[in-house]
């Protein structure tokens, strides 16, 4: 990908043009020329290489190394992550997405996670009057990883700003991320329901499918040692960081810090021939969910578990989405 995707932001820039903002450049990452971001993509991998999707000067199609991170994460359907690479092309699907909210006058959001109630929010801070439903397979919001009172949080937030929930059922086969369907959309369950534009909200998958499955799980995520170390005798020198792990713990970005510590100290120790040791630790479940730039709820599972409310979400994550993080990450000036 040519720029750096603020996912967290991947909501907002479904309905307000904020692409300039968001879409944030590599080049300053580093700040020695030796080092550098290629843009391409990894089709192959074996023990001591890694082929490319395309040639890149200098380097060819295959790029030697002595150790490995893989950082691929997962995979979302529009809007959660663009699915295209360059940022002509990413700007023009979200354009082409926004146009379709702004000409609907009602619309249905296929799962009631994180994702779908984010988005529900953007779209009622920015459109007051347009009909928005949520419809989710289970009898609350979000899902069971989180207790039932933070769920039933989420149940009166979203009732609160008139979104519709249709509980415990689904949409069968949908034929693209999002769509205006030309008949009454039919559930699972046999309701039929009038609606302009259908996104789906839900959907996501590891971006592991250029990888073996022999150091994958059956559900496509990287098997790994406590040490973040693929779990397979030939790649003791290959790293796993983030979403692509197979680690029994939500995908969420406030877990990047505590892989980058364990990855980097254990990738030092092989560098000085040192045996690794440092043991990723799961931290407790954690969640902040914004609705709009106003609102918002939260939870986190320290302490016993504790909600955080409407006013501290949206001080916190809301009105930025975090996006002056990802600019001192790239050592970008926010525009």
């Amino acid at each position: 990908r040519s720029h750096f995707y603020h996912s967290i932001a991947g909501v907002r820039l479904a309905v307000v043009d904020k692409d300039n903002e968001m879409l944030i450049p590599y080049t300053r990452l580093f700040g020695k020329p030796e080092n550098k971001v290629i843009q391409a993509s990894v089709i192959q991998m074996d023990s001591s290489k890694v082929v490319l999707d395309r040639e890149i000067s200098g380097l060819g199609k295959e790029v030697q190394y002595n150790y490995l991170i893989i950082a691929t994460g997962s995979k979302y359907p529009l809007p959660g992550h663009p699915q295209e690479n360059d940022l002509a092309d990413i700007k023009r699907e979200y354009t082409t997405l926004r146009s379709s909210i702004k000409q609907a006058n009602s619309v249905l959001m296929v799962g009631g996670g994180p994702v779908g109630i984010e988005l529900a929010g953007e779209i009622r801070e920015n459109y007051p009057d347009k009909k928005i439903s949520i419809i989710h397979p289970f009898d609350s919001l979000l899902s069971e990883d989180f207790p039932d009172s933070f769920r039933k949080k989420a149940d009166q937030l979203v009732k609160k700003n008139k979104i519709d929930v249709i509980y415990k059922d689904s949409i069968v086969n949908p034929p693209s991320s999002y769509y205006f369907p030309n008949a009454p959309v039919v559930t699972k369950e046999g309701k039929s329901v009038n609606v302009d534009l259908v996104i789906l909200t839900y959907g996501n998958r590891p971006a592991t499918e250029w990888i073996s499955d022999d150091i994958k799980s059956a559900n496509g995520y990287i098997k790994v040692r406590p040490t973040l170390q693929v779990d397979h005798p030939d790649y003791p020198h290959v790293f796993v960081a983030g979403d692509a792990a197979d680690l029994k713990e939500s995908k969420q970005a406030f877990r990047i810090p505590g892989y980058v510590t364990t990855v980097t100290k254990n990738l030092m120790s092989l560098i000085q021939n040192k045996k690794p040791s440092q043991v990723h630790k799961p931290q407790p479940q954690m969640m902040a969910m914004s609705f709009g730039t106003k609102q918002g709820t939260g939870y986190s599972g320290m302490l016993g578990g504790f909600h955080l409310g409407s006013w501290l979400v949206s001080t916190i994550k809301s009105k930025t989405l975090f996006v002056s993080q990802s600019y001192s990450t790239l050592n970008q000036k926010q525009k």
